[in-house]
């Protein structure tokens, strides 16, 4: 990336197939989302000086372990180190059906092409407004169980399990 970070991305061959038809594509969007076992991303193609794709077959996927209270991590253009957003996960067991969730919406909206919005608005984790300014996000991520709900789910019930006596 430009300002001298380094990503690596462990995803599916479907997953980096996508990134790559994305990546030569002419896209009209801002960002590319990128999706891991651990983590769901948003990457701005400003931000990309160059992408090398590896495939290795042989190479275990290393296990990210996400940290308790783990909310969203930005990027700034030309900063090393992360700002850390408290966030609550997505739950569309609280709302209606149709509601595609806090995180996700933030999520669509910054992948639709032809967007001439400046700016990208989601709420943190006491209910206020955050608003990001595309052009100044190089790179956010928000750990998958809290944009796909079944996860964090999954997560819980687990965890009920191991207390059970």
């Amino acid at each position: 990336m430009k300002g001298g970070r380094c990503f690596n991305f462990f995803v599916s061959a479907r997953e980096a197939s996508r990134i790559r038809s994305c990546l030569l594509s002419e896209t009209n969007s801002d960002f590319l989302i990128i999706d891991t076992p651990s983590h769901r991303y948003a990457l701005n193609y400003d931000a990309v000086a160059f992408s090398r794709l590896l495939f290795d077959p042989f190479v275990e996927v290393p296990e990210v372990e996400v940290r308790e209270g783990e909310g969203m991590k930005v990027w700034f253009n030309d900063q090393q180190e992360p700002f850390e957003v408290g966030i609550d996960p997505d739950d569309r067991r609280q709302g209606d059906e149709d509601d595609i969730g806090n995180l996700q919406g933030l999520f669509f909206d910054l992948e639709q092409p032809y967007s001439e919005e400046k700016s990208a608005l989601f709420e943190d984790e006491d209910g206020e407004e955050v608003i990001l300014f595309r052009s100044a996000v190089a790179l956010l991520s928000v750990p998958q169980e809290y944009v796909r709900p079944e996860l964090l789910d999954a997560q819980i019930e687990g965890m009920e399990e191991e207390v059970a006596f």
